[in-house]
């Protein structure tokens, strides 16, 4: 009996309905990673009021398609992200949905490296956590950073390899008082 929600996109999770129903085979859920850098001032600054000095390091929408065409969701679907190396180099992670540049916090529910959560409807996520100390040792790919939240800059957000900032130890975080 299948009743796992096949996964397309840019990372693989696990998905199902809570109520165990049977899947339809052409159904999937579409993953699409977004650019951390194209996370808007006011969400940053609402994720930071909800969950404090956190790094931003994940931002993705799902969706339900049927035969590659999105369709309606109409039951909670439970999710589980494993196995995502970027999820293993972080601690204290929360999980955040984003509608309408308003944040709701889904969850803080992070075991060995695996998120998971119930959804009554899909949409555009965020993942926040703090660098596991044995990660920051590695060097960081300032592509893949999160944006840095500015009080000094008009937009507040500095890219990383943007200039507006000399200090490259704040590269690729968001720095407190947003």
């Amino acid at each position: 009996v299948n009743n796992v929600i096949s996964t397309i996109g840019d990372f693989s999770l696990n998905a199902m309905f809570a109520d165990k129903r049977i899947v339809d085979e052409d159904l999937s859920i579409n993953v699409k990673k977004l650019n951390i850098n194209d996370i808007s001032p006011e969400i940053i600054q609402a994720v930071r009021a909800k969950d404090g000095d956190k790094d931003i390091f994940l931002y993705f929408k799902l969706t339900l398609q049927l035969n590659g065409r999105d369709t309606v969701q109409n039951s909670v679907i439970d999710i589980e992200i494993n196995g995502n190396e970027i999820i293993a180099e972080y601690q204290s992670i929360s999980l955040f949905r984003v509608n309408n540049n308003q944040v709701t916090k889904v969850t803080d529910e992070e075991t060995d490296g695996n998120i998971k959560f119930s959804a009554s409807e899909l949409g555009t996520f965020l993942v926040t956590g703090v660098k596991n100390p044995q990660a920051s040792n590695k060097t960081e790919n300032p592509q893949q950073s999160s944006p840095t939240l500015q009080t000094d800059d008009p937009a507040g957000i500095i890219t990383p390899g943007s200039t507006g900032t000399t200090d490259n130890e704040n590269k690729g975080s968001i720095t407190p008082g947003a």
